[in-house]
């Protein structure tokens, strides 16, 4: 009995020491775009909101997001952003991403990743459509 406490004592020891696991403490909370269509030229804002559940932890946080054309999958903008340092709770941040002045008219998908590096999306990701119109004109 006492050799099963001390395995068990020694087993808590260790899992205490260990980091816990950072996917399950970082959430994707909402991702949203505003306007739906715009200009060749021009851009697009974006709100993202999360939530940080580890409690007695700073998480390390990066962004990525990549506009890319829907039919061709070409990339035609891409940004990221971190690290941020994010302790417990919920946050909100927001952003533009510009469509550049030569891209083709048509749908394109605007995603976002969240990871624990650069490019990393281990803590969520999420895509939106929009529209680049036409000669400007939005319909």
């Amino acid at each position: 009995m006492r050799r099963f406490l001390t395995v068990l004592a020694v087993a808590g020891a260790v899992g205490a020491a260990t980091p816990a696991s950072a996917s399950a403490d970082i959430r994707l909370r909402y991702f949203n775009l505003t306007p739906s269509c715009v200009p060749a030229g021009g851009a697009v804002s974006y709100s993202v909101g999360i939530h940080q559940s580890h409690l007695f932890h700073v998480h390390t946080l990066w962004a990525r997001v990549v506009v890319r054309h829907a039919v061709t999958g070409l990339v035609v903008a891409e940004s990221d952003s971190g690290p941020e340092y994010v302790p417990y709770g919920d946050y909100s941040s927001s952003g533009t991403e510009a469509v550049p002045a030569n891209a083709p008219p048509g749908d394109y998908t605007v995603s976002l990743s969240l990871g624990s590096s650069r490019g990393a999306s281990n803590w969520g990701s999420a895509t939106r459509t929009i529209k680049v119109a036409a000669l400007g004109v939005c319909l």
